[in-house]
């Protein structure tokens, strides 16, 4: 009995989607509640250039791992992770769940 492969679902960009979303998420958060008076916008521009540093780190690094390629869609799928994240960050701040 063999395993499923795991790349005929790109289960890689899945995992990058979801690690993104989460970092983004976590990030908008950690943000928010350190500098209350920022403002939405000044908090949104904080995350993104610390996701986009985040992301293109976590790539570069894959070059100096045995089995490992960096991939300029894997970076795509980083982004569209973290928008997502401060997407649903910013409908719960606004629905007062958070």
């Amino acid at each position: 009995m063999r395993l499923p492969d795991l790349n005929r679902f790109h289960f890689d960009k899945v995992a990058h989607f979801v690690e993104f979303l989460v970092i983004s998420f976590l990030s908008m958060r950690a943000i928010m509640k350190t500098w209350c008076g920022a403002g939405i916008i000044a908090n949104f521009v904080i995350t993104i250039i610390f996701v986009t540093f985040f992301a293109y780190a976590d790539e570069r690094h894959q070059i100096f791992v045995a089995n490992r390629t960096c991939s300029f869609y894997d970076l795509i799928f980083d982004y569209i992770g973290a928008a997502a994240g401060i997407l649903i960050f910013t409908y719960r701040e606004e629905q007062d769940l958070i």
